[in-house]
């Protein structure tokens, strides 16, 4: 699969690569289908691509790489 996005030009991607948010996030409702990627000049650095809208990629990264004990408690 593949999709043309303003950031990073054309994106490879597997279909078990999408990551589904059923509602969207806080703000972007309409982005429910998203890819990660890897930043190629900052390996601290990733990008979560919208494939709903080419124009929205969301920075991230891990917070194990600055709190090594960082969990997270899902209820």
């Amino acid at each position: 699969m593949q999709i043309e996005t303003t950031r990073f030009g054309q994106v490879q991607f597997e279909k078990t690569d999408v990551l589904t948010f059923e509602s969207g996030l806080i703000g972007m409702e309409s982005c429910c289908r998203w890819v990660l990627l890897a930043d190629a000049n900052n390996l601290l650095l990733g990008w979560l691509q919208s494939l709903d809208r080419a124009d929205v990629a969301l920075a991230v990264v891990s917070p194990r790489r600055f709190v090594s004990d960082y969990q997270v408690r899902v209820r």
